[in-house]
């Protein structure tokens, strides 16, 4: 049943979202346009400003693609399961798990489409198809070091910081859903006010991650420098210590991401299942 939930999530925005693609791309390929007719002209200072106006409109595009995606889940969430569609989508025979769920995924979904859309229209934009820019920055990250500061970092840069800094983004992803939903779980839980309830317990929760991350940073300085924080200021003296302490860093925040997250999903899903107000 989750699956077709979350088919029916999916074909329900997917008009939506195809227009917003065919206008990113739209945008994206005139600029390629304006970006070759300007190197034809030699650079010339009309086709210049027509073509830094293209590049602006797509990049303004792209993030107005990424927030309406953002927009979207929120509202989504909001209207089919805490008002008047509740009272439908509640009456399924599915779980309250399946009802939350499908629209997390469904949002990570097109999450991860505004990515392929976005590195597409870096191709165009770019004027470079082949995204030979991704060969040139793994050639950097993989340089030799040459004894100096700045080859030591480089260095430390490697396919596993890569890796982790990609699954850190995923994570906060759910992280950002997970918080959102919660709070207007949350504030569905007030007879009146619902909206101002849920900001305000958003506010509540951003002070608590805040905490929970500072609590993490004390841990890591623990567990690596055995809380002797003077020798964490004089860090930056080592660049092997500070990528160690900046590798530690992502994992910490990646753990108590990750321990929120699933502290949030299952908040949401006991309101929904136990809580729910629709009143």
């Amino acid at each position: 049943m989750l699956g077709k939930l979350i088919k029916y999530e999916m074909k329900s925005q997917g008009f939506m979202y195809a227009g917003i693609y065919i206008v990113v791309m739209i945008l994206s390929i005139v600029t390629f346009g304006a970006y070759k007719i300007n190197t034809a002209m030699g650079g010339n200072p009309v086709f210049s400003t027509i073509y830094r106006f293209a590049v602006a409109g797509a990049v303004i595009a792209l993030i107005v693609m990424f927030i309406i995606t953002l927009v979207m889940s929120i509202l989504r969430y909001r209207n089919n399961l805490l008002k008047d569609e509740g009272y439908l989508m509640h009456t399924l025979p599915v779980s309250a798990a399946s009802l939350h769920f499908s629209k997390m995924i469904a949002s990570i979904i097109w999450f991860a489409a505004d990515f392929i859309v976005l590195m597409l229209s870096i191709g165009f934009i770019t004027g470079d198809l082949k995204y030979s820019w991704i060969k040139k920055l793994k050639m950097f990250m993989s340089a030799e070091t040459d004894g100096t500061a700045t080859g030591m970092v480089i260095s430390g840069i490697t396919g596993t910081v890569v890796a982790i800094t990609v699954l850190y983004i995923i994570i906060s992803i759910i992280s950002a859903l997970s918080t959102f939903y919660v709070c207007l779980d949350l504030g569905s839980l007030s007879y009146s006010s619902k909206g101002i309830m849920a900001f305000v317990w958003y506010i509540i929760l951003y002070f608590v991650g805040q905490i929970l991350s500072l609590i993490g940073l004390v841990i890591l300085c623990i567990i690596m420098y055995g809380g002797n924080f003077m020798e964490v200021m004089q860090m930056p003296q080592s660049d092997a210590a500070t990528i160690d302490f900046v590798k530690g860093t992502f994992i910490m925040a990646g753990i108590i991401s990750v321990i929120l997250i699933i502290v949030y999903n299952f908040i949401s899903i006991y309101i929904l299942d136990r809580k729910l107000n629709l009143e």
